[in-house]
């Protein structure tokens, strides 16, 4: 993958903020008293794609972010 090809920072925050989003998203379907059994079973699943696909993006932002500023974090 070159340069160009590679993901922006600000497009992996972007992925990370919408894995996110739906993420909650389908937790709030799965507290809602009118979602079936089937449905609620479809949102673990689908909440937990979003906030696997958000983990590694936040993993490989982390990384691309430690490339731009290598020293230590300061607390």
């Amino acid at each position: 993958m070159t340069v160009e090809q590679e993901p922006t920072i600000k497009r992996m925050c972007y992925d990370v903020r919408g894995g996110l989003v739906n993420t909650v998203g389908y937790l709030e379907l799965l507290q809602d008293a009118e979602t079936s059994s089937a449905d609620k079973q479809k949102c673990i699943e689908k909440a937990t794609k979003q906030a696997t696909m958000a983990l590694e993006t936040a993993e490989k932002l982390f990384k691309a972010i430690c490339v731009l500023d290598p020293d230590p974090i300061q607390w």
